[in-house]
C-alpha cells in the first residue's frame, strides 16, 4: 500500500529525507539544509510530503 504524508520537523523521517535529498541532487542545486529544515516548519508556501510503499519510505 502506497501511502502520502505531510511532514514537519519534529518527524524523524527527516533524516531519511535528508539522505536521499543529499544524494539527489547537486551540491550547486540544493538548499542549506537549515534552510530546508526552517521551510519544512515555518514557510506557509513549503510543503513537505512522504512516499511510503508498505511503511518504508521510499520519496518525498
Amino acid at each position: 500500500m502506497v501511502k502520502i504524508r505531510k511532514v514537519s520537523e519534529k518527524r524523524p523521517i527527516l533524516g531519511q529525507v535528508r539522505s536521499l535529498y543529499e544524494s539527489s541532487f547537486p551540491e550547486e542545486e540544493r538548499r542549506l539544509w537549515l534552510d530546508f529544515q526552517a521551510n519544512v516548519c515555518g514557510n506557509m508556501a513549503f510543503c513537505l510530503h512522504v512516499v511510503e510503499c508498505d511503511d518504508a519510505f521510499v520519496g518525498f
